[in-house]
């Protein structure tokens, strides 16, 4: 829970290294404080009930701003790497067809933007950039998503494809 005042002015936080640390909260006033953590300063906005409603990074190297849907935080409009840290890469050696974007053999990066239209998974050309490193002059196409809840709790990003048979498959 986030405190607006009160005895509290920190949240824990998870570091990279996997070690927890506190980053400091600034009010800035009615429903609004700022997170305060090794330079990226994001603007964080609370219900009266102290939920978290809207994550505003846009003035930091992560550009994020999520919203509350549903009753989860969903980043709107920014392009996320999907995995962590480096871009992740797809590398095939014969053409690909997903949805309507052909590929032909080469490597890409696969992004995803949730928009208020639905969510896409966006190719890319641009490769061994970081994660954070998104060039949309780079895409090749976008294939709007089907967003389903997982079986349960998931620590890692996996990405599969099952087959659905000769030559056809399910990107999961």
């Amino acid at each position: 829970m986030l405190r607006k005042g009160g005895a509290s002015d920190s949240i824990p936080a998870l570091g990279l290294a996997g070690d927890m640390g506190f980053s400091g909260l600034q009010p800035l006033g009615g429903d609004s404080l700022r997170l305060r953590s090794s330079g990226h300063a994001m603007v964080l906005r609370v219900d009266p009930n102290n939920r978290l409603q809207l994550v505003d990074g846009r003035g930091t190297t992560s550009r994020v701003i999520a919203e509350r849907g549903a009753d989860v935080l969903v980043p709107i409009d920014s392009a996320w790497r999907a995995g962590a840290n480096d871009a992740t890469h797809v590398f095939t050696t014969r053409p690909l067809i997903l949805g309507t974007v052909s590929l032909t053999p080469g490597m890409y990066t696969p992004w995803v933007q949730h928009t208020r239209r639905g969510t896409f998974l966006v190719l890319n050309r641009q490769t061994g950039q970081r994660g954070t490193l998104y060039d949309a002059s780079q895409d090749v196409g976008r294939v709007e998503m089907q967003s389903a809840a997982a079986p349960g709790f998931v620590e890692e990003l996996t990405h599969t494809v099952r087959a659905l048979g000769p030559n056809r498959g399910v990107l999961k």
